[in-house]
């Protein structure tokens, strides 16, 4: 887990690039580039969103995938459905 945190960390975390940067820069692939990468993201938020047990300086990311999780699974993109409200 760590290792995956630590590499999404350095793509998406990297000073250089605002996200407004990288979503330009993601025009310019193809869309199995995109979908792939949108798919990694998800998974990502899944898992980190469903362990129950994580290093403590993660655990503040782990709570906010908790948030995003509920939304992805609200409009069914984690592959089921959790009505919240």
């Amino acid at each position: 887990m760590r290792k995956a945190h630590d590499k999404l960390v350095q793509v998406l975390g990297h000073r250089d690039t605002s996200p407004a940067a990288m979503a330009y820069q993601m025009l310019h692939e193809s869309k199995y580039v995109n979908e792939s990468m949108l798919q990694y993201i998800i998974s990502y938020i899944n898992m980190m969103a469903k362990s129950k047990i994580v290093p403590q300086h993660l655990e503040e990311i782990r709570e906010v995938c908790v948030y995003l999780n509920n939304d992805l699974e609200e409009l069914g993109l984690t592959g089921s459905y959790k009505y919240t409200r």
